[in-house]
């Protein structure tokens, strides 16, 4: 089933937003479909497990923790905070 998502254009919210493309193929949504109908317990964990491992295999990063909290060992940097949350530390400067 497609989905759509809306974020900004911020590095961190454009690769939470491409974690789903993963799971978006034929390969995956086999066993995840098997699975879905099958009423046996047991018999669905390899079926999830084969999709999760399909999903591994292909996933290049996979963010689980986006830190959002900036910590600096100096306390006179000067840095522009971005309304999007994204930190561009390329335009900071230390007086």
């Amino acid at each position: 089933m497609p989905i759509d998502i809306t974020v900004t254009n911020s590095p961190s919210q454009v690769r939470i937003a491409q974690i789903p493309q993963a799971q978006a193929n034929e390969e995956v949504d086999r066993p995840r479909r098997n699975a879905r109908v099958e009423t046996d317990q047991a018999a669905r964990v390899p079926l999830y497990a084969q999709a999760q491992r399909i999903i591994a295999d292909e996933a290049l990063l996979l963010f689980l923790v986006i830190p959002q909290k900036l910590r600096a060992s100096v306390d006179d940097i000067t840095w522009t905070r971005w309304s999007d949350g994204a930190f561009r530390l390329q335009f900071a400067t230390v007086e």
